[in-house]
């Protein structure tokens, strides 16, 4: 009865329409007694549930606190002095998964080092070129090239390397025949590109280290075949000769244009080693 059970037997009977008395006041608390307790009930089983939920939440916590090292930095600092305390608080270290504490003081020192190496070699920050003399930014930006290196104002320059394979036939082994085309292009490379510090080479065989290089495969000339010819040869051989020069950017077509019309050449690549202009030793106003 006490339990405040609700069961279609234990609701409470009806009053008759019409009954009244005095004893009613009584019968309607009495009835409302079950239906208090079931709530009071109720509500602190619901407290109870909650209580235990964050006290183990707190423990929880606890625990993880004490495993990375909080609950100690906070019991440390309630028991030592201020001073000290304050001196720990500055000199913690997060920890590192990857270092451990001498190898962190290991790296600090090296680094301190390093520091002090650079301020004892530090020096004044002198131009090395007059700056007065030196053209105006509107002037490197609408640059026009004559062709003639040698007239020419420096700068603006990319450094390139050549790799071209002449064919190997009885016209190019005519002694001094391939040195003839080899200066020719040099001298189309000066005096109508503008390129400067220029350099030729003859190379081996990347394979077997001999002059004359074997192809993989049969290659035909660039360029026009002669009137009384009406098929390209093939050859299977050829004489690889490295240009490197540094020219202008817009060059490079023509001289690729120039390559793909001479019959002498089979193949050739390309490298460019300028990605920009701010290291010393390029084509820079400013670095020459």
């Amino acid at each position: 009865q006490g339990l405040g059970l609700e069961s279609p037997l234990l609701a409470p009977p009806l009053r008759p329409a019409g009954l009244a008395g005095s004893g009613t006041g009584a019968m309607d608390s009495a009835m409302c007694r079950p239906m208090q307790l079931q709530r009071r009930f109720t509500l602190g089983g619901v407290l109870a549930g909650v209580a235990v939920m964050t006290l183990s939440r707190m423990a929880l916590l606890g625990d993880v606190f004490a495993f990375t090292g909080a609950s100690t930095s906070s019991q440390s600092r309630a028991v030592l002095p201020l001073p000290q305390a304050e001196e720990m608080s500055a000199i913690a270290r997060r920890v590192s998964p990857y270092y451990s504490n001498e190898d962190r003081d290991r790296l600090y020192k090296a680094r301190q080092e390093a520091r002090i190496r650079v301020r004892e070699n530090k020096q004044s920050h002198k131009p090395l070129t007059n700056m007065d003399k030196l053209p105006s930014v509107e002037e490197i930006y609408t640059r026009e090239y004559s062709g003639d290196a040698d007239s020419d104002p420096i700068g603006g320059r990319k450094r390139y390397t050549y790799y071209v394979l002449f064919k190997n036939d009885q016209d190019t082994k005519t002694p001094g025949k391939l040195k003839a085309i080899i200066l020719d292009y040099m001298a189309f490379m000066k005096t109508k590109m503008s390129c400067r510090n220029i350099k030729a080479f003859p190379r081996k065989s990347p394979i077997d280290n001999n002059k004359v290089v074997t192809l993989e495969y049969e290659m035909k000339e660039y360029g026009e075949i002669p009137r009384e010819q009406k098929l390209k040869n093939r050859y299977s051989k050829a004489t690889m000769v490295e240009f490197q020069f540094s020219a202008p950017v817009d060059a490079g077509e023509y001289i690729q244009r120039k390559l793909y019309s001479d019959i002498n050449v089979l193949r050739f690549m390309v490298l460019s080693h300028t990605r920009s202009f701010h290291h010393a030793g390029e084509d820079n106003e400013l670095l020459l």
